[in-house]
């Protein structure tokens, strides 16, 4: 990184919104407002589409068990599991819209066969180094209390919950950043579409348990930090890899709520102390905390700092100028 000038215009980043221009032919849809109108159509289909099974599951549950059990139904770990494992529906519509509707290709959308494995192991091994960061900072700073390695639930839930977290990472990742920013930032100005596709992530979490105007501050970051990791490397692995592995970690590693979502299934528990709100992010979780916000700040500035992948498909230099005036 030396003598590396921080890339405040992402410029480095203009043939992967290039090649999503080339491919995204249809220039009615390129509209602006179109974009954010079709995408929040497409968010509440994908909601609608995941209630169905989730009625389902109720059903069976009164059948099997009686009206009484739906009273702490979302905080059984069995029906928390099926429900990361209905973010595949998200994952279907998007995919069914970018590659039918706006006629892109998976690879505009991240998908990409090149270090795919490589970028993923990466992803992961960030993900745990972060959120680890995260904690160790809320330690020291006497927000939290390390209890120790006291395994709770099942070896049988932990894996459920790890593949859950895969699918549900992939999901967003493919949602907010292979769809939603492509799909802006196709045409428009590059900082404008990580800003609004990271806003619209922060957005999708108000409705979860001890939501507070700091957890929404470090969501819009984390949604910043997730598009350019996704620009830099030009490919959704490892991003996905990073999203699923920090929900997984903090919440199934380190004990810690999930955006407010309480796990009976973790390796390690920390204790929250009384008055340290601000710092370990209290009933919403490490994400409502400062400590999670100075990790998300350094990120975003390595990221900024370190130097662009050079895709595998070239774009031409006609190609690369369609967005060189999204300054």
């Amino acid at each position: 990184m030396q003598n590396r000038i921080i890339d405040w215009k992402l410029s480095d980043t203009r043939p992967v919104f290039a090649r999503a221009d080339r491919e995204f032919r249809n220039n009615t849809l390129k509209n602006f407002w179109l974009v954010i109108v079709v995408f929040l159509i497409t968010m509440v289909a994908g909601t609608l589409l995941q209630m169905v099974p989730m009625v389902a599951y109720m059903i069976v549950v009164i059948v099997t068990q009686g009206e009484a059990a739906l009273e702490n139904l979302d905080a059984t770990p069995g029906f928390m599991a099926f429900s990361l494992y209905l973010t595949v529906i998200p994952i279907l519509v998007s995919v069914l819209y970018c590659t039918l509707i706006e006629h892109r290709s998976l690879r505009t959308m991240g998908f990409t066969r090149q270090h795919c494995v490589r970028d993923y192991l990466i992803g992961l091994v960030i993900a745990i180094v972060m959120m680890g960061s995260g904690i160790l900072l809320a330690t020291l700073g006497g927000a939290l209390h390390f209890d120790g390695f006291t395994f709770q639930g099942s070896v049988g839930m932990l894996i459920l919950f790890v593949i859950g977290w895969v699918i549900q990472g992939l999901s967003e990742e493919i949602v907010f950043r292979g769809y939603f920013l492509m799909s802006l930032g196709a045409k428009h100005n590059r900082w404008i579409a990580v800003l609004i596709s990271s806003l619209a992530f922060a957005a999708a979490h108000l409705g979860n348990n001890g939501v507070t105007v700091l957890s929404v501050v470090n969501l819009t970051l984390y949604g910043a930090f997730a598009a350019i990791y996704f620009l830099r490397t030009d490919s959704i692995w490892g991003i996905a890899a990073l999203h699923s592995f920090w929900n997984c970690a903090q919440g199934n590693l380190f004990g810690q709520k999930v955006s407010g979502m309480v796990l009976d299934t973790s390796l390690f528990t920390f204790s929250q102390k009384e008055g340290y709100n601000w710092l370990h992010g209290g009933s919403f979780g490490p994400e409502g905390g400062v400590a999670i916000t100075l990790v998300l700040l350094i990120g975003i500035t390595v990221l900024l700092l370190l130097p662009q992948r050079k895709p595998a498909d070239t774009v031409t230099a006609a190609e690369t100028e369609t967005n060189s005036t999204q300054a």
